[in-house]
């Protein structure tokens, strides 16, 4: 008899990344996002695609319905 086990992994997002994806929901572009922050655009894109695989999403527009969906932003 096998058991099989699974694992449940909990993603919670960052303070920080729910500020991101709040910015992004308003409108605001990544650039002026990235300028706002004090960070580089390219380093900010990047952050985005890992924020994006972090929560399985296919691109930003994803990402934004599933912090509303998911009530992780207002």
């Amino acid at each position: 008899m096998s058991t099989e086990t699974t694992m449940t992994i909990d993603v919670t997002p960052t303070e920080e990344e729910k500020v991101w994806v709040k910015a992004l929901a308003s409108g605001e572009k990544a650039g002026a996002i990235a300028e706002k922050l004090g960070m580089n655009r390219n380093t900010f894109a990047y952050h985005l695609r890992f924020l994006r695989a972090k929560f399985q999403c296919k691109n930003t527009n994803q990402l934004i319905s599933y912090f509303l969906r998911n009530n992780l932003i207002d």
